[in-house]
């Protein structure tokens, strides 16, 4: 096997080479829309069309074979087209989250600055996917046949359902091992279960303008925001607002704008979140403006208070292999109907049992009724499993400490990636542990929040972990591959 170190000595010197093509394609937003918005050509919005497309035109550039599946997803080579039966394929995708507020840079022109690259997506998944792109490269520009033909594949729609990989999946054949590049090192080898709820009632009260929280259903919101009528705010009440240290308040004609602000997260990783409609909401029931809504705005509150649905006695001490996290993460108030959203990530098993959600779906839906509301699945995906003593995730597992210096061992996680709907797959990197990112203000910096970051000297050597890893598969057989 090829020495680490001259590995290494090659992908520094692509440097400027990966930051470029990182560049080019984050430079395009490509937040995934709605399939039955568009046509035939654009099925998830203009912005994920041009991506794919500038996508593959790097792929060609750098000598590869490409194929676009009807802009769901696409196909880079490694050697000539082959079949995608009995091959390996690596998982990236192109979409991303939309940008929000807050940004201290501009999202879509990707900069470098303190060794790091700025700009929605850089982290999660287009800085990694050309990362995997380039470690391609090594082996085509090292002459290296793979036994097992690989290939890279790169989706449109990963952040808002997956349908790129369901279109996949429906009119083509799976590979024989998958390997995504959108979560951490070492081997994820576990994905929370995930369970999306839609809350609906309507509101009789004339002095609520707009109310509004969130961008996307699957992160904590880092703002809340509440318009009201002026005549509603007695000076009673404005001496309060004015106490209060948790609002924003605006005033404006015969109008007053009250905002919350958090800090956003994903709904996987909420340690350092605190979320902006469980501010505004407590806030509101102390004022006592809404004697009417207050039942309703309590079901809420329980709903945002924390982020492990401690308020809202949803905890269940019999899970294992992860914990309950998430909330509420979106609020929109339109035509006196208020909608909110609700995503929570469930541990991987209770009692020892892979765990199907059933309890929590009954917890959740008594709570909301109780408060007033309407309650809709709008998805329920049950959580992904494969036992941890595989051959083929200890070997990645040893290939990653060796390369890295860690001791980092398997693990699972509260995302979910293309892993889950993929019958022989895991989650490979490219984030190391303990990763640095370039947190100018609190709430900022990470993957799906502003001023999203990733350190390019990390994903320099996730690309190496990458390329060892490719050389160890190229010495198995194709058997060895197998998970399932």
């Amino acid at each position: 096997m090829q020495d680490t170190n001259q590995i290494r000595e090659w992908v520094y010197s692509k440097r400027k080479d990966i930051i470029r093509d990182i560049g080019r394609i984050v430079n395009i937003r490509s937040v995934s829309e709605k399939e039955e918005l568009h046509n035939i050509h654009t099925p998830f919005g203009q912005g994920c069309h041009d991506v794919l497309d500038e996508m593959l035109t790097i792929g060609k550039e750098h000598g590869f074979q490409t194929e676009n599946y009807d802009y769901y997803c696409g196909r880079i080579y490694y050697e000539k087209r082959k079949t995608i039966e009995n091959s390996i394929a690596i998982w990236g995708h192109l979409d991303v989250v939309p940008e929000g507020d807050e940004w201290e840079y501009t999202p879509y022109e990707m900069v470098e600055e303190d060794d790091y690259l700025i700009g929605r997506g850089v982290q999660d998944n287009k800085g990694p996917t050309i990362g995997a792109l380039y470690a391609l490269l090594y082996l085509k520009e090292c002459g290296i046949t793979m036994k097992t033909p690989i290939s890279l594949m790169v989706g449109c729609s990963e952040e808002t359902g997956m349908q790129d990989l369901d279109y996949y999946i429906k009119n083509y054949n799976e590979p024989s091992l998958s390997i995504v590049a959108d979560c951490g090192f070492p081997v994820c080898y576990g994905e929370n279960g995930i369970l999306n709820i839609e809350l609906q009632t309507y509101l009789d009260n004339k002095d609520i303008l707009s109310f509004h929280a969130g961008s996307t259903s699957n992160s904590i919101p880092e703002a809340a925001t509440i318009v009201l009528k002026r005549s509603l705010i007695t000076g009673r009440i404005k001496k309060q607002l004015e106490a209060s240290k948790s609002l924003l308040i605006e005033e404006e004609m015969d109008q007053v704008k009250l905002t919350a602000k958090g800090k956003a997260a994903h709904v996987c990783m909420v340690h350092d979140s605190k979320n902006a409609i469980g501010i505004l909401v407590k806030e509101l029931l102390r004022l006592g403006i809404f004697p009417k809504e207050e039942k309703i705005l309590k079901g809420i509150e329980l709903l945002s208070k924390d982020a492990y649905g401690i308020a809202a006695n949803l905890w269940d001490r019999n899970y294992s292999l992860g914990q309950l996290t998430g909330g509420a993460t979106m609020v929109r108030y339109e035509n006196s109907l208020l909608t909110v959203s609700i995503d929570y990530r469930y541990p991987i098993l209770k009692d020892g049992i892979k765990s199907d959600g059933k309890e929590l779906v009954e917890s959740l839906e008594k709570l909301s009724k109780e408060a007033g509301f309407t309650f809709h699945i709008i998805k329920h995906l049950v959580p992904s499993y494969l036992p941890v003593n595989k051959p083929l995730i200890q070997e990645l597992t040893n290939v990653f400490q060796e390369v890295s210096g860690f001791d980092s061992k398997p693990y699972t996680m509260g995302g979910a990636t293309y892993t889950r709907k993929l019958k022989n797959a895991i989650g490979y990197g490219m984030a190391l542990p303990n990763k640095h990112i370039l947190r100018r203000k609190q709430g900022h910096g990470d993957f799906h929040q502003p001023d999203e970051s990733i350190h390019i000297e990390e994903l320099m050597e996730g690309i190496v972990i990458y390329i060892k890893a490719f050389l160890k598969l190229n010495d198995l057989e194709l058997n060895d591959l197998l998970l399932n």
